[in-house]
């Protein structure tokens, strides 16, 4: 990852829990990013493809060109100027967090997660 997106995305998580006047922003948000940017920084993304581990439950990820609804062609470049893929799979691939809804039927979603 690039130091220019790291500090992007430092800086916008730090921004993100700062709260206040804006007078009180900058110190907090000076604060948060020093603090973030003191940790290690571990990079967990991955690839992703058709082969990639998954609970058997699921089945495996498809991927297709998407097509387009009413003429059921793919999409192409000489076509239409675009290509796209079509991914048919679960949201539980990798790195994730499971919201207390995810195994409680009145469990709080993530956007409830304070």
């Amino acid at each position: 990852m690039s130091s220019m997106l790291r500090l992007v995305i430092l800086l916008s998580v730090a921004f993100s829990i700062c709260s206040g006047s804006a007078a009180n922003a900058q110190t907090d948000l000076t604060r948060a990013y020093r603090v973030i940017a003191s940790k290690p920084f571990v990079d967990l993304t991955h690839s992703f493809g058709p082969d990639t581990p998954v609970w058997s439950g699921f089945g495996q990820a498809k991927f297709s060109p998407a097509a387009d609804p009413k003429t059921h062609e793919p999409y192409t470049i000489p076509k239409d100027g675009f290509r796209t893929t079509y991914y048919e799979m679960v949201g539980q691939y990798g790195t994730h967090v499971d919201p207390p809804a995810h195994f409680a039927e009145n469990g709080i979603t993530m956007d409830q997660i304070r």
